[in-house]
């Protein structure tokens, strides 16, 4: 049975990282996820935008939702779907919050983004491609 976190511990990610096959994200003219993790939501929408993964796959795009659920602990998939609605519920293109954007947070989240940051990769992301 899983024991429920401090809030610190929900926010700075419940897995140990990194996770055999992840990729380190970066490179030529892409922030590094490091950089944005430690900019927060103050960095600049444009540093969101070009986030990407390298050859536009890594470990974790090829996995399920269902694949995730079993990376990410059952407390933070609780605090990835509270932060989407309570954070982001009156943005016309965030009204819900399918199984893809609940993939992708929690990509991004195993990729070592905090939670609330992985959300916010997502909201950016659905912007410029709803």
């Amino acid at each position: 049975m899983e024991m429920q976190p401090r809030d610190t511990d929900v926010v700075l990610g419940g897995i140990d990282r990194p996770i055999e096959g992840a990729m380190v994200l970066g490179g030529f003219g892409v922030p590094k996820i490091s950089e944005l993790a430690r900019e927060g939501v103050n960095a600049p929408f444009g540093k969101w935008a070009a986030l990407k993964v390298p050859k536009g796959s890594d470990f974790f795009s090829k996995l399920s939702l269902r694949q995730l659920e079993k990376l990410v602990p059952y407390y933070n998939r609780d605090k990835i779907i509270r932060l989407w609605f309570e954070r982001y519920k009156r943005d016309r293109l965030n009204e819900d919050f399918f199984d893809r954007d609940r993939a992708s947070c929690y990509r991004w989240y195993l990729r070592g983004l905090p939670l609330e940051l992985a959300v916010l990769k997502v909201c950016v992301d659905r912007m410029i491609h709803p």
